[in-house]
């Protein structure tokens, strides 16, 4: 299970009635100015979403998202040129260092819903599961995990006329938090093979995989289409399991995530008023509906509580 342990705030109570309420007369629409969101490919779709309905509560502050990758939204938050870096991954020591260097202190990490990273096959393969190793036998040049490079879908017990045919491996780019869980947790930081198909966005990986029957790419469960099919993963069809919530929360589906909302709170200082009331939003019901509806997991209450402590 995710587990997090998180001090209490003196002020908590007080401080909560204010920034996680958001009636009309909260105070956020009083303000005025534009929210800067940049970094998840994966998370791009639902934060347009979250920022649409953030707006219409609060006509004065605009919301602009830009998909950049995960890679790139530290140093973005760290420079300032963001108020929220979204990343489907947590930060990297070397981020985290980047942006201590920048600004003196840690940046603050709040968890805002929980994905499955899915393995996308053509409705018409017929394979039933797939395994860690297979996957790194699929993805990975230097194969950490000590399988055979795989090639035909015949190597992953597809039979008729799939068997011969090129397993088609679509991935992302390097500045996609997506890749990094793959490279870390099936490639075991191992290189990724060349010749792989480097999807532009989270999305474009999605309408490759539905568009050619040999394919196979990697993404986030909550951007499935009927166009594609979700291949429970585990080393028999028995204890293969799938991306839902349940899985990923108690760690049977291996490859389960939380996805975060990175910003620049300095110690003793209080978050940056309409970054502050986003952010809130976000982990408010309404919010955490909006991420439902986009195929995420909404946070267990227990988690939400903890993550909002971490604002003040």
């Amino acid at each position: 299970m995710i587990r997090l342990t998180l001090q209490r705030s003196p002020l908590l109570m007080a401080i909560l009635l204010l920034a996680f309420a958001t009636p009309p007369c909260f105070a956020a629409s009083r303000m005025s100015g534009e929210i800067h969101i940049s970094g998840s490919s994966s998370m791009a779709e639902a934060l347009d979403a979250l920022a649409k309905a953030f707006h219409k509560r609060h006509s004065h502050i605009g919301v602009v998202v830009k998909a950049t990758g995960s890679a790139s939204a530290t140093a973005q938050l760290a420079r300032g040129a963001v108020s929220v870096a979204a990343m489907s991954r947590t930060a990297t020591s070397a981020e985290k260092a980047l942006f201590e260097g920048q600004r003196g202190y840690r940046q603050t990490m709040i968890g805002v819903a929980i994905d499955g990273v899915a393995v996308y096959v053509h409705p018409k393969n017929p394979i039933k599961f797939v395994s860690m190793v297979q996957l790194d036998s699929i993805f990975s040049s230097t194969r950490n995990r000590g399988g055979e490079s795989v090639t035909v879908w015949g190597q992953l017990g597809v039979r008729g006329s799939l068997a011969k045919m090129r397993v088609q491996a679509v991935g992302r780019a390097a500045t996609s938090g997506t890749r990094s869980v793959m490279g870390r947790r099936v490639l075991r930081r191992g290189s990724f093979k060349r010749g792989i198909a480097a999807a532009v966005s989270a999305r474009a990986v999605v309408t490759r995989v539905a568009r050619s029957r040999n394919a196979i790419g990697y993404g986030s469960a909550a951007l499935a289409t009927a166009g594609v099919r979700l291949v429970p993963i585990g080393q028999t069809a028995s204890a293969a399991h799938a991306p839902t919530m349940a899985n990923c929360m108690a760690r049977r589906y291996p490859l389960g995530r939380m996805l975060y909302l990175y910003v620049d709170r300095a110690p003793d200082k209080p978050l940056e008023p309409m970054t502050l009331a986003f952010v809130a939003f976000v982990l408010a019901p309404a919010g955490q509906k909006i991420l439902g509806n986009r195929g995420f997991f909404p946070l267990p209450a227990t988690l939400i509580e903890q993550f909002k402590r971490r604002l003040n």
